[in-house]
């Protein structure tokens, strides 16, 4: 070996490990990313909303909320399936099967689009139409009470995202709602 080859070695040996660190990095990212979510559950509870609005005020006994559109709704504290209650520009949504119960989303902030009510999930199926969420349930009051509960939305006209052909929904796990409670993105 000459001596020019003797001072490259180290170089190239180096050269050499960081080209394996990001292979194995790529590959650690790619199983992470294409990592499969939860089982979609064909038997479980659907919820689905009633009454889905935009909220215009909070009434002072906190148990009335306004909708944009001028209707008046109640909810009261033990039927809340989201952490705690609405707040002006949050979207409502409201069902009363299997009993009354309401879900509140903020308004998106930052980066998230104008007009997105945005929700991270734990697992997204488009079906029958339809995109069937698994989202917090933020009214667990017993430790078998589930982590996550379904949600079924309608799909909008415009709705943008990656899934496979048995309807996995691909991406993060951001759901987009719009303010009459469609399924406008999922990334």
């Amino acid at each position: 070996m000459t001596q020019y080859e003797n001072r490259r070695s180290p170089r190239r040996s180096r050269d050499a490990a960081v080209r394996v660190a990001i292979a194995v990095s790529g590959i650690a990212l790619a199983t992470a990313c294409s990592r499969p979510g939860p089982q979609y559950d064909t038997n479980a509870l659907k919820y689905v909303a009633e009454t889905v609005g935009v909220v215009a005020a909070v009434h002072s006994d906190s148990h009335s909320y306004e909708l944009v559109n001028g209707q008046h709704v109640t909810v009261e504290n033990d039927e809340w399936l989201s952490n705690g209650s609405a707040q002006p520009s949050d979207l409502l949504l409201l069902g009363s099967a299997p009993q009354a119960w309401g879900y509140a989303i903020p308004a998106g902030v930052g980066a998230v689009p104008n007009g997105c009510f945005q929700i991270l999930v734990a697992g997204a199926w488009v079906r029958d139409g339809s995109m069937d969420a698994l989202m917090p349930n933020g009214n667990r009051q017993y430790p078998s009470d589930p982590l996550n509960v379904y949600f079924r939305f309608p799909l909008a006209t415009n709705f943008a995202a990656r899934y496979e052909a048995n309807g996995d929904l691909i991406g993060r796990g951001w759901l987009c709602l719009n303010q009459i409670g469609q399924a406008i993105a999922y990334d």
